[in-house]
């Protein structure tokens, strides 16, 4: 992929991309670090590798964007410091809880929208019925939208997550 921060650094994943090159770049840091996160999304098997291809005369823009991420790095290594007893004496102290499960339906002149878990939503739903669909791809761990074991980021980790969508697709869900 040959492209520029400011084109690939949001809304598309390039996680079938190992090779991205990046012409020039601008003063944002973000833009350019979620360009190039945008490749090691879920599913990316390969080694990736993001080449910068900047000019001479770009040179305060490369010491800018290395100060950034310099911070950005310290700034987050602080963060787990910080938080890490926090976090511990907070796991202690606490009663896991779960959210009840609920499902809704609106409808008008020729439309129906359902809210609820698509696996089992679907099933009931005749095939040839859908002609848009909206949905939050599970990600293990990474978005955890409610307290409900059928939240499939609301696991414990990639081996809990992994074995959750198996049994899913296998229809022997665990709820």
């Amino acid at each position: 992929l040959i492209t520029k921060g400011k084109i690939a650094g949001h809304g598309m994943n390039w996680q079938h991309c190992q090779t991205v090159i990046f012409l020039g770049l601008s003063d944002s840091w973000e833009q350019y670090y979620q360009a190039v996160r945008r490749c090691w999304r879920f599913g990316q098997k390969r080694e990736v590798h993001a080449h910068i291809i900047t000019s001479k005369t770009e040179g305060a823009v490369v010491a800018n964007i290395m100060r950034k991420e310099h911070d950005a790095n310290q700034m987050a290594k602080e963060m787990v410091e910080n938080m890490h007893s926090i976090n511990e004496q907070n796991i202690k102290g606490t009663v896991r809880l779960s959210d009840d499960y609920k499902e809704e339906s609106s409808s008008g002149k020729n439309w129906t929208v359902h809210r609820g878990d698509c696996v089992e939503t679907m099933k009931r739903m005749r095939d040839d019925s859908i002609d848009y669909s909206i949905f939050s791809p599970p990600f293990a761990s990474l978005y955890t939208y409610s307290a409900s074991p059928r939240d499939m980021g609301n696991c414990k980790g990639d081996d809990d997550f992994f074995e959750r969508l198996q049994l899913q697709a296998n229809g022997a869900v665990p709820w």
